[in-house]
């Protein structure tokens, strides 16, 4: 099976984090937001105190945006 090779990345500068997604097909605005959101709904086992700085955080996606697709 072929590996998604299509990157979409959205950045929040206010924390200086890049997300960056690969996928099948281009993501949309809304996808991107939304893969944001379920990435920092996970619970963590471990979490800084303070926040890192110019992280890139890298989110692949198999089977589209969402359970829909």
């Amino acid at each position: 099976m072929e590996m998604p090779n299509v990157v979409s990345q959205i950045k929040d500068a206010e924390h200086g984090v890049l997300y960056r997604f690969l996928a099948y097909r281009p993501l949309s605005r809304e996808e991107l937001v939304m893969g944001v959101r379920q990435y920092l709904s996970q619970p963590r086992l471990r979490r800084r105190k303070t926040r890192e700085r110019n992280k890139v955080i890298a989110i692949v996606m198999t089977h589209g945006a969402t359970a829909d697709l």
